[in-house]
């Protein structure tokens, strides 16, 4: 039974996700800017990170926190909202780790297209899907799937500077 609420919260958080990322503009901001229990919370989880970069976006009027970053040159992202909950973590893998459906799908619907990055997606620990950062007539956009390699989203993401 808790297998399935388990499941169902996976999909509730991920159309949360995927319906309010695909408008999402992030805003680059300082360290300061962030509350220093949503840093805390962060330094905690990632105490070794390197290269951290802030950016705040809002999704229905709440702030969610991305920290930007890496460990051991392998990059990742961490969503923290107000209410200093890790809402989602983004780890980048190698697209040769992406599972077959996805890769398929990626060479189907976009030939000639370029894979620049890919991440695998975990939302409250469990692995809830992946994204990864394509190239394609001289365009780049992200394409979300689903932990079952089906394609859920494909947006872009502006970012602001401070």
């Amino acid at each position: 039974m808790k297998k399935n609420g388990v499941i169902v919260a996976i999909i509730v958080l991920k159309i949360f996700f995927i319906s309010s990322f695909t408008f999402a503009q992030y805003k680059s901001i300082r360290q300061g800017d962030i509350p220093v229990d949503i840093y805390t919370t962060f330094i905690r989880a990632f105490p070794e990170s390197e290269d951290v970069e802030f950016y705040i976006l809002e999704i229905d009027k709440k702030r969610i926190y991305l920290f930007d970053f890496y460990i051991a040159e392998i990059g990742m992202k961490l969503f923290v909202n107000e209410e200093n909950k890790i809402t989602r973590f983004q780890e980048e893998i190698d697209f040769k780790h992406l599972p077959r459906k996805v890769y398929e799908t990626f060479l189907k619907d976009y030939p000639g297209g370029r894979i620049l990055r890919s991440d695998k997606i975990n939302v409250e620990g469990i692995l809830a899907g992946y994204i990864i950062t394509i190239e394609h007539n001289d365009k780049k956009f992200e394409v979300e799937f689903n932990k079952d390699g089906n394609q859920v989203e494909k947006f872009s993401v502006r970012f602001k500077s401070n």
